[in-house]
């Protein structure tokens, strides 16, 4: 799985930078997989983003789905009619959310399906 998480900050693009980080996970079946976005490492203590299995109904069962968990401290804006080289500040009219399941399996913005 590769999973693109980008920023900018202040209107600063004098360092930008688009290189892909791969991050390779554990088997989230198995254990949940917890992600440090600043220091790019696995880490269960202080993480930003999950990769966790999740049981899902179907009819009379419940599935394993893979799904992506947000940390409550993430706080995410979506925005579908702007493209990411446009943005270079953090638009005035930014609507946080630090829903945890906001990418998960089954929400509107579900990263895995």
């Amino acid at each position: 799985m590769i999973l693109f998480f980008m920023g900018c900050e202040e209107n600063n693009t004098n360092n930008i930078s688009l290189d892909n980080i791969e991050v390779i996970t554990s088997n989230c079946y198995e254990a949940p997989f917890y992600y440090n976005l600043v220091t790019n490492t696995e880490d269960v203590t202080n993480w930003h983003i999950s990769l966790q299995k999740i049981e899902v109904p179907f009819g009379d069962n419940t599935n394993p789905m893979p799904s992506i968990i947000l940390s409550s401290d993430v706080h995410v804006a979506i925005y579908n009619s702007i493209s990411f080289y446009d943005i270079i500040e953090t638009p005035a009219n930014a609507t946080w959310s630090s829903d945890t399941s906001l990418t998960s399996y089954g929400n509107e913005y579900e990263v895995l399906h």
